[in-house]
């Protein structure tokens, strides 16, 4: 749960980091407006939601992996009695809740692709920066993992990036929230996150 000033600079973050650039060579030049694309634009058969290790990981992500849930820990009676305590009359619609477990309610209209949703929780977009660039590039075979990364994709095969990508919603909160609606404390810490979380991708 977030308070309405960070829910803006995370969506700002999210998506003009994913957005914003200058020429590539030749991938061309960046797109300065684009969509935010769903988890369903990487789903296809051919993509990441076909058979195998590589093109099976949007089923493992959905089926195994906490974060595709995390909108429907809002429907919870612990998470109503939370925004009872809060004075939050629906914590399925409020933006200090969706902040972290629905983001995509929070993308603004002209950026929301089709596919959008907020049932899918933290999505694909979330952590992988959604780019209209990237996405194209990223199956390219002639390019490798840096220009991939300069179109746009968030390059979690560093520990920062990785970090960076996680603790805006599992280290920094409200205070109010833990104190006033017995929102659980967050201890983050890397290693013990990625151990504890169901990998859906190859180190």
């Amino acid at each position: 749960m977030r308070k309405p000033l960070i829910v803006v600079s995370l969506v700002f973050f999210v998506t003009m980091n994913g957005l914003m650039g200058s020429d590539h060579g030749e991938l061309g030049e960046r797109e300065l407006i684009t969509k935010i694309l769903g988890n369903q634009s990487c789903s296809t058969s051919g993509c990441h939601g076909g058979a195998g290790p590589v093109h099976g990981t949007v089923a493992k992500f959905t089926r195994d992996d906490p974060h595709a849930r995390a909108f429907g820990t809002l429907a919870t009676p612990r998470s109503a009695r939370m925004g009872e305590a809060l004075g939050i009359a629906d914590v399925t619609v409020s933006p200090s809740c969706t902040a972290c477990h629905g983001p995509a309610a929070n993308v603004p209209a002209e950026w929301r692709g089709e596919d959008l949703r907020v049932t899918d929780g933290v999505g694909c977009a979330s952590c992988h920066e959604s780019s209209d660039t990237w996405l194209r590039s990223h199956t390219r075979t002639d390019l490798d993992h840096a220009q991939k990364v300069a179109a746009g994709m968030r390059d979690l095969r560093s520990p920062l990036m990785r970090a960076n990508a996680c603790v805006a919603c599992h280290q920094v909160i409200e205070p109010r929230l833990v104190e006033i609606g017995r929102h659980p404390r967050l201890i983050f810490e890397l290693d013990g996150q990625l151990a504890a979380e169901p990998p859906h991708w190859r180190e």
